[in-house]
């Protein structure tokens, strides 16, 4: 499974998302099944 952490500070870029953790979590479970490391923990930080 892929954890997603996302920290922004940047003004606009809050203003479009009002939720960025559930955006980038929709997006990585839009990732093929052999790509989403269902038995595996991995961590995707976005600074």
């Amino acid at each position: 499974m892929i954890k997603v952490s996302v920290f922004s500070e940047e003004k606009a870029w809050s203003k479009r998302l009002k939720n960025t953790d559930i955006f980038f979590k929709k997006i990585c479970r839009a990732f093929p099944k052999k790509y989403q490391f269902s038995n595996k923990k991995v961590l995707f930080s976005l600074l």
